[in-house]
């Protein structure tokens, strides 16, 4: 009877820890699933934001479409009328469409002389900017010089002490 007992609390305690368990698995999937149901009520939300927006421009762009549609039409009856002979309005139109290509020629030669242009420039600023360090240079390389003739004509004693102080003063280069 004990040992009956004993089974019978076993598989009462395993049954509970089962329960638990699935409930405990059923409690975290309902929660995914809330979780899942608030995301898509979200995107929902949104697209239908969106749609509401793509419906507001469309109602506003259709009646601009169909008056471009009218006007469309009333200009091709128009260019009809001017031109009885189906030739001229193809002459135009390529015409039209030569004018385009050597605008676009015209374009792009302006723009290789924008860009020919700049470097030009560029290579003019380097050029200012190497004769300026040129000529800083050779005035550094005069003073120097002239003050070595200096000094050698002092050391040689060609001129007085207080004339060759007064000379040097007189004639230094900056």
């Amino acid at each position: 009877m004990e040992e009956q007992d004993k089974l019978y609390k076993q598989q009462t305690e395993e049954t509970r820890r089962r329960y638990s368990e699935q409930h405990g698995l059923d409690q975290r999937r309902s929660t995914f699933l809330a979780w899942k149901l608030e995301r898509h009520n979200a995107v929902e939300l949104r697209l239908k934001a969106q749609l509401q927006r793509q419906r507001v421009a469309v109602s506003v762009l259709l009646p601009q479409v169909q008056s471009l549609r009218l006007d469309l039409a009333s200009l091709k009856q128009f260019a009809a009328g001017l031109a009885p002979v189906r030739a001229i309005p193809i002459a135009i139109t390529q015409a039209c469409n030569q004018m385009v290509r050597e605008r676009d020629l015209v374009y792009g030669y302006c723009e290789s002389l924008t860009i020919a242009s700049q470097d030009k420039s560029a290579q003019l600023h380097q050029l200012h900017d190497d004769i300026a360090a040129l000529q800083s240079h050779c005035l550094r390389e005069q003073r120097d010089g002239a003050e070595r003739r200096i000094a050698e004509l002092v050391q040689s004693q060609y001129f007085s002490q207080p004339c060759a102080t007064m000379y040097v003063k007189s004639h230094r280069v900056v």
